[in-house]
């Protein structure tokens, strides 16, 4: 059964740790993200909030940042897209290795808010196992298992469960 798992990962322990840093007024939200292998992943990243000529300076310099392309300029958002090179293996993890689909990530207050949908639950437990074997703070949320519905479609259960 498909199950979407909500988890906070502490910023300095993810991507764009050191421009979080540097602009912790700034909000990052993912708009799709693509793994090629689990050495790099590429996201289309929205970035808003903050001081946008800082905020180039700092990806620049982010050594968990290569490769930024700028693609839309609006008043008051940014639309990057570039190439995660460090801290993003747990990502890589559940997309190439759990079949796994992030729906939401963003950034901001010193963390990582990320909404992954899994094919099965029982690729969460290997999440959380990859977790511990890599030293990396995964803070569980909620957990909804989607189900088939009598009408042929999918819709979420009523229960909403802690992770383990």
């Amino acid at each position: 059964m498909s199950t979407i798992a909500e988890f906070s990962i502490p910023a300095e322990e993810f991507a764009l740790s050191e421009t979080l840093e540097r602009l912790p007024e700034m909000v990052f939200t993912i708009d799709r993200v693509v793994a090629h292998d689990t050495d790099y992943v590429m996201p289309f990243v929205w970035a808003s909030n903050g001081d946008f000529e800082t905020l180039t300076a700092a990806l620049e310099d982010d050594p968990s940042v290569g490769n930024v392309e700028l693609l839309t300029e609006l008043e008051d958002e940014r639309l990057y897209r570039m190439e995660w090179i460090t801290k993003t293996q747990i990502i890589a993890y559940m997309l190439l290795e759990q079949g796994a689909t992030v729906q939401q990530a963003t950034a901001y207050d010193h963390q990582w808010d990320l909404r992954v949908l899994f094919p099965e639950q029982n690729k969460i437990s290997a999440v959380s196992m990859r977790t511990s074997t890599d030293s990396l703070s995964m803070f569980p949320g909620s957990m909804m298992s989607i189900a088939p519905s009598a009408f042929g479609s999918i819709s979420p259960t009523t229960n909403k469960k802690r992770l383990p």
